[in-house]
């Protein structure tokens, strides 16, 4: 609930957020009465706050469905990918095996040893009860894959490539032209690409008319061509969008992006 909000020197919003060590169910006041027990933090509907004007960042970005499409996709992804797979849980251990020599000579540490250990398995505390993180997330991951929002099937990216000189041709290529199948039931494909790190995104649509290469038209291939204007690499991602939810490629675009050059598609 506290957060700090930074506008980098692109002017776009970043947040800065208090409190991670609250996340998994230490938090349990929802501003609602008293506290949730366990099974209702587990079953807390992702939209809370949705439409909560006391709430007034979540209440307004989630006022516009595009950004809740990106919300619940994002939380889609962290769900199958990280809780559902069982990868947060090794993740968990391997970072309490870093912490605990250091806990054990700490003598200011606030739990006790034997907290520490059970803490990711099973509740902890006397006064304060605080869900171990395991015993938290199977069941809340259970009650998220079955939520209406998110049992919806975000479209598929398939086949991207971006095209190549052809062999025994002399001519080169001197643009990105960006090609990728889309999933049925796609209603738009956009591409965010920049020539360089300290750049802005720009924003591109694709097409499924067959004018941006060998795809035609209602084929599901969609495509753009992006002029290079004096550089020669690009790093892009794309974002395909259906009735209900968004998807990425690549998937952890925060984190990863497409590169090609046109060094490269003229080899």
């Amino acid at each position: 609930q506290g957060y700090y909000l930074y506008k980098d020197s692109n002017g776009q919003f970043s947040p800065l957020v208090a409190d991670y060590n609250l996340t998994f169910g230490s938090l349990k006041n929802i501003g609602r009465g008293s506290d949730l027990t366990l099974p209702e933090l587990q079953q807390l509907d992702p939209m809370l706050h949705a439409d909560n004007a006391y709430r007034p960042l979540i209440s307004k970005l989630l006022s516009n469905p595009y950004y809740v499409k990106v919300y619940l996709s994002h939380l889609r992804t962290i769900l199958f990918n990280e809780f559902l797979s069982g990868a947060y849980e090794t993740r968990a251990k391997q970072l309490q095996e870093l912490i605990r020599p250091i806990l054990n000579t700490d003598p200011n540490r606030s739990y006790p040893a034997a907290d520490f250990d059970r803490s990711l398995m099973a509740t902890i505390g006397k006064v304060t009860q605080i869900p171990g993180i395991v015993e938290f997330m199977n069941e809340r991951s259970r009650f998220l894959k079955k939520h209406p929002a998110l049992i919806v099937i975000p479209p598929t990216l398939t086949d991207l490539k971006v095209k190549k000189r052809e062999k025994f041709v002399n001519t080169p290529i001197e643009a990105f032209n960006i090609q990728v199948k889309a999933a049925e039931y796609t209603s738009r494909v956009r591409v965010f690409y920049r020539f360089g790190p300290q750049e802005a995104y720009k924003e591109a649509t694709l097409g499924d008319d067959g004018q941006h290469g060998d795809e035609k038209a209602g084929d599901l291939i969609y495509g753009v061509n992006i002029k290079p204007n004096g550089n020669n690499k690009l790093e892009y991602y794309l974002i395909a969008e259906n009735a209900k939810l968004v998807s990425h490629s690549p998937e952890n675009y925060m984190f990863q992006r497409h590169y090609v050059s046109l060094e490269e598609l003229n080899k």
